[in-house]
């Protein structure tokens, strides 16, 4: 039996060039970034809102995957701060704790989207 993941680079054209993962959580991080990295995009990290909110001032990434629960800055008060620096900022929430009330507000917004933890591959490439 073959367990080898093949990710292929989308055919469509990608306006997505940079990708923030927010996620306090080092193997969903690399994971995301793992696929992300196959998908054609470039890809930073940061492991807390302070440090996305830094990052995202810095590079100004296309889109960003944030997870909600982590230490120091949530990724709701994360958000709201990107969005404060860039209104259309394109962000996926992606979290455990899709039915929150927060995270419900947030996806009122046109650019946020939310996928639920365990992702899929096929879930990640649908969103960018």
């Amino acid at each position: 039996m073959n367990d080898t993941i093949v990710i292929e680079k989308s055919k469509t054209i990608s306006k997505i060039d940079s990708v923030l993962v927010v996620d306090d959580n080092k193997t969903i991080q690399e994971t995301l970034a793992f696929i992300l990295e196959r998908l054609g995009h470039k890809v930073m990290l940061a492991k807390n809102g302070e440090e996305a909110i830094k990052q995202y001032q810095k590079y100004n990434p296309d889109l960003v995957f944030m997870d909600i629960r982590m230490p120091k800055m949530s990724g709701v008060e994360a958000i709201k701060e990107i969005k404060k620096i860039n209104n259309k900022a394109n962000i996926i929430i992606c979290t455990a704790f899709s039915g929150d009330n927060d995270v419900r507000e947030l996806v009122k917004t046109d650019s946020i989207k939310v996928i639920d933890k365990p992702f899929e591959i096929a879930e990640i490439k649908k969103c960018i």
